[in-house]
């Protein structure tokens, strides 16, 4: 097994727990969901790496903050 398996496996668990436990969607796909968490953090490497920056890349025009949800009564 290589660095990027064991990468897949512990996102995978993380986002298992998340369902059993309510905070995600039981319909979510979880493998697909955790190739594109790990695509799109590979792909946010590489444009640092292309604009030689070590600030993390963000979107124009978007928030720099997830809403926070209310916490359950």
């Amino acid at each position: 097994r290589n660095a990027g398996d064991k990468m897949v496996d512990s996102c995978l668990v993380l986002l298992e727990e998340a369902q059993k436990t309510g905070e995600i969607s039981p319909q979510l796909n979880l493998r697909e969901t955790t190739y594109f968490i790990i695509s799109s953090w590979h792909g946010a490497l590489m444009r640092m790496k292309a604009e030689k920056s070590l600030a993390p890349p963000t979107i124009r025009g978007a928030s720099t903050r997830a809403p926070v949800p209310a916490p359950p009564i």
